[in-house]
């Protein structure tokens, strides 16, 4: 039996994938970093700070901790501002409604 069921936010409920992509393609700009949108996409999953250490290699920029940190925390920032109200996915709502009272539920 089920007794609890725990959903992760981005790319489950929401729909965030844009927020994250324009996030992190404002500031790759800054650092003289263009590639795909589909280049982002595939390394969705990672962590920021991967993500971001792996578009950097993969395009050849010279990158240390400090750098990557900074993008992070500048891109966290960033993608907040542009959230504003989620776009959940069809189906969202309907769900969490027919399991409240049945489980226990958690956002991770």
């Amino acid at each position: 039996m089920v007794e609890a069921v725990i959903f992760d936010w981005d790319g489950t409920l929401a729909d965030t994938m844009s927020v994250i992509v324009k996030s992190f393609q404002r500031m790759l700009a800054e650092v003289g970093c263009f590639v795909e949108d589909e280049f982002i996409e595939r390394q969705i999953g990672i962590g920021p700070k991967n993500t971001f250490r792996e578009i950097l290699k993969a395009k050849s920029i010279p990158f240390d901790d400090a750098m990557l940190d900074d993008l992070v925390q500048k891109r966290t920032a960033i993608r907040l501002d542009m959230t504003g109200e989620p776009s959940l996915f069809e189906g969202a709502i309907d769900l969490l409604n027919a399991l409240r009272g049945r489980v226990r539920m958690a956002l991770a």
